[in-house]
């Protein structure tokens, strides 16, 4: 796997100012890697929705999802190094959870990004498992913010530096709560990358829209993340 410092999942983007040319059904990865996505297929598949912008984003209707085979995304399976996820999204109420993206099993290895709608908090987790580590009684470590109101256009920016995270909306860095001693290394992981449901495919559905999401594999800076979050705006 090759670690020179740049983007290694770039959903692409499509955008065009005068409505016509639907995207096709998958989710092109314009990283040097190319390791497309696909829309699930029939009934579960999410559908391109065009913004007044121009840009078209993807809509999830709470039983849909996307996802790319193990094999295709080895440089996805994040363990030791730095990263950060970028991501557009506005989500509306479908259940508890809500899953963004990740590779991974419960418990035991890979890592996750999802949101949870709880007790009237809304909030935003990117979390590791790790079945070999117990922090705090539990095989996992995690970062946590809240805020993330529901049915409202959101610049999500999650950063991992070492054991430390950072929470970015709307490129502003937020408040997190944390597990005891930060983020611990996720174990290997050869579990399907997924966008919208959780790793078994069939919960923890994604309802709403999402911009396709850009993963690097280091840790932008703060005044890197608000130039994508102003070049972007405009779009959303």
């Amino acid at each position: 796997m090759s670690y020179t410092k740049g983007k290694i999942f770039d959903g692409h983007r499509y955008w065009s100012p005068y409505g016509s040319g639907i995207p096709a059904n998958g989710l092109p990865d314009d990283s040097r890697f190319q390791s497309d996505a696909a829309f699930a297929a029939g009934a579960a598949a999410p559908i391109w929705v065009q913004r007044p912008s121009g840009v078209w984003v993807i809509e999830f209707d709470g039983g849909d999802y996307i996802d790319a085979a193990a094999a295709d995304t080895t440089q996805m399976d994040i363990v030791s190094q730095d990263y950060t996820i970028l991501c557009w999204f506005n989500w509306s109420s479908a259940s508890i959870s809500q899953h963004i993206m990740g590779r991974y099993v419960l418990d035991n290895n890979g890592w996750e990004i999802y949101l949870t709608e709880f007790d009237g908090a809304f909030h935003l987790t990117n979390r590791h498992h790790h079945a070999g580590t117990i922090v705090d009684l539990h095989p996992r470590t995690a970062y946590d913010s809240t805020g993330w109101l529901q049915d409202t256009i959101w610049f999500m920016a999650i950063t991992r530096l070492g054991n430390e995270a950072h929470h970015y909306r709307n490129g502003v860095d937020l408040a997190t709560t944390f597990s005891t001693g930060g983020l611990v290394d996720p174990e290997p992981c050869t579990q399907d990358l997924t966008i919208g449901i959780r790793y078994t495919k069939n919960a923890e559905w994604f309802l709403g829209t999402m911009s396709p999401p850009v993963v690097y594999n280091y840790a932008l800076s703060q005044e890197a993340i608000n130039k994508i979050y102003h070049s972007e705006s405009y779009l959303e």
